[in-house]
């Protein structure tokens, strides 16, 4: 009897240090916050975790694969979640943003696992990541995370500089074009100009003016010469000329 007793008990003590032990190996984790549906609690998200350090987990919802990462200011890292663009962008990167842009965010649930200091977050993120073994983050080492994060801001930055040059660079060029486009028109007007001198030059008849109180004689190569030095219109010059009247009542002009 106290043989089948005793063999009783230290079956008992078996299992009762068999579930201590599981318990122990197994994380019993409540999380500060926990979003369930992210389309409808986005603008929550963001504002709850405005400015505060931390860790977070993505669960999907459809293999329960998980990925835990940190952020000295969550809002911020989550608002690039929500950013589509900035997912497609960098997804060859992360597997994260891979399994939300295939699964959709209505298939993820978001938890705040909890908030900290900065100082804490590599060592309160290895520990999440030591204990869950998430199948989402490729570096299993949260020191050499960071090293992922700053490569992904480094190509963002990358991409958004190489952006702004090629807007340079096409005002740049269109500034130029409206400058060639400008110095050829000038061009074509100075040789449309100079063939019209020429033709001018050509074909206008010299003139003489002769100042009826002095008697001085001026000779002008053409009509519009004239014209200019007396600040009248060259058909003036002409109906003075075929009307023999004097210019101004004192300038006699003739045809050279």
């Amino acid at each position: 009897m106290l043989i089948a007793l005793y063999f009783l008990l230290s079956i008992n003590c078996s299992i009762e240090d068999n579930l201590e032990l599981t318990l122990m190996s197994t994380p019993l984790l409540t999380p500060v916050l926990v979003y369930s549906d992210l389309k409808s609690e986005k603008s929550s998200i963001l504002r709850d975790n405005k400015g505060k350090s931390g860790i977070y987990r993505w669960t999907n919802k459809v293999n329960g694969k998980i990925y835990i990462g940190s952020s000295v200011d969550l809002s911020k890292r989550l608002r690039n979640y929500f950013n589509v663009s900035y997912l497609s962008d960098l997804k060859d990167i992360m597997i994260i943003y891979k399994a939300l842009l295939a699964h959709g965010f209505a298939n993820f649930k978001l938890e705040i696992l909890e908030y900290c200091n900065p100082s804490e977050l590599i060592k309160k993120e290895q520990y999440y990541i030591d204990q869950l073994k998430p199948e989402y983050n490729i570096l299993k080492v949260a020191g050499s995370s960071l090293g992922v994060k700053r490569s992904v801001e480094t190509i963002a930055k990358i991409k958004a500089g190489a952006l702004s040059r090629s807007e340079e660079a096409l005002a740049k060029n269109r500034e130029h074009l409206k400058i060639l486009n400008a110095s050829q028109k000038h061009k074509e007007h100075l040789a449309n100009l100079n063939a019209s001198l020429e033709h001018i030059s050509k074909t206008a008849k010299p003139v003489c003016v002769i100042n009826m109180d002095n008697g001085e004689n001026i000779e002008y190569r053409s009509i519009t010469q004239a014209a200019n030095f007396y600040d009248v219109h060259p058909e003036t010059i002409r109906r003075c000329i075929k009307n023999n009247k004097l210019l101004l009542n004192k300038y006699q002009i003739t045809y050279k």
